[in-house]
């Protein structure tokens, strides 16, 4: 079948040729947009890790608009682009500053514009300044679109977000975020590398401990779910249990129970196990459970299987934010 557009770098090297068939396949799949066209050439080999941002379709001399519709006069023929590659614009101070506060205050269409000079989605601390927003500052939706726009783009959310080696990951369970914490470990995102769920900072906190120690009964469950060590422990030897028993943080000390995590495990500084720090915090109940050798919501304590992890999560997703075990018992009864 003959090949009805072809993409050719300036050197002449052969990027994408689609035949008739293949480009009814990426409108459907795409859309006609020249963007949905870069969207595909990103999927090839030796395109892959690139920014859509540093591509340029030419046709005739003129840049293509990504909104343009680039099939429009395949009627007259097989159609030829030219693809260049750009690097990125280095940001002024004055530029660097207006896309700090574009990604602060969520204004997602500047974050654009600016990444279409194109800038690198990588500028320092960018994934500081994300989960730092707030509620009150930034919507919900302004901030995973954001998050989205920079990784479709090449940010790495892998990267350290500040000096004190905290992932991105780390900081949003820190900071309670938990659309944004589901934003980046949910397996429908398409990032090039999945991110470290037990990635730990310069202290040896992981984005468990961190969701243990602000309790984050939902996050924790879904980084359960996405393969946390319920056990890892930072420098000082406080695991997410311990740190969950000392804060008094009952309902996370039960996830983190029967999720199978050790019960008896002594921190290296104050030599308590998590019952003994319970109770010098005076959280009787929580040293209590610790204590027996059952639970309220199960017969026996033992390492919960990934099925029951699993419903546990998808159940504590339907459940508010903050919900307790118990919420999550009633949302379960809901099911049955």
């Amino acid at each position: 079948m003959a090949v009805l557009l072809r993409v050719l770098r300036i050197s002449g090297e052969e990027v994408l040729a689609l035949t008739a068939d293949e480009i009814d396949e990426l409108w459907n799949t795409f859309g006609t947009t020249v963007k949905a066209l870069k969207q595909l050439m990103l999927q090839l080999p030796s395109m892959q890790g690139l920014s859509p941002h540093r591509l340029r379709l030419v046709r005739d001399g003129e840049v293509m608009s990504d909104h343009l519709d680039w099939g429009e006069n395949l009627g007259l023929g097989p159609l030829k682009l030219d693809l260049v590659v750009l690097d990125f614009v280095e940001l002024t101070d004055d530029q660097s500053l207006r896309f700090a506060e574009a990604v602060q205050e969520g204004r997602d269409d500047e974050v654009e514009e600016l990444l279409h000079m194109p800038a690198d989605p990588n500028i320092e601390g960018i994934w500081e300044m994300l989960p730092a927003a707030t509620r009150e500052s930034i919507s919900v939706a302004s901030r995973v679109r954001i998050a989205e726009l920079l990784i479709l783009l090449g940010a790495d959310p892998r990267k350290a977000a500040n000096s004190s080696g905290q992932s991105p990951l780390a900081v949003a369970c820190e900071r309670q975020q938990w659309d944004f914490v589901k934003f980046l470990l949910l397996p429908q995102l398409s990032l090039q590398e999945a991110v470290d769920v037990n990635e730990a900072d310069t202290s040896g906190n992981t984005p468990l401990w961190f969701a243990a120690q602000n309790g984050g009964f939902s996050i924790a469950n879904l980084l359960l779910f996405a393969g946390a060590d319920r056990d890892r422990a930072n420098f000082c030897g406080q695991t997410p249990l311990w740190i969950a028993a000392r804060e008094g943080h009952l309902s996370v000390v039960q996830l983190l129970v029967l999720a199978g995590a050790d019960r008896d495990r002594e921190d290296q500084e104050v030599f308590a196990s998590p019952a003994e720090v319970a109770e010098k915090e005076g959280h009787v109940d929580i040293a209590q459970l610790l204590r027996t050798s059952c639970l309220v919501m199960s017969a026996a304590v033992s390492p919960i299987p990934l099925r029951s992890v699993s419903a546990i999560w998808r159940l504590s997703v339907e459940a508010p934010v903050g919900a307790t075990l118990v919420d999550v018992a009633k949302v379960s009864a809901l099911h049955h």
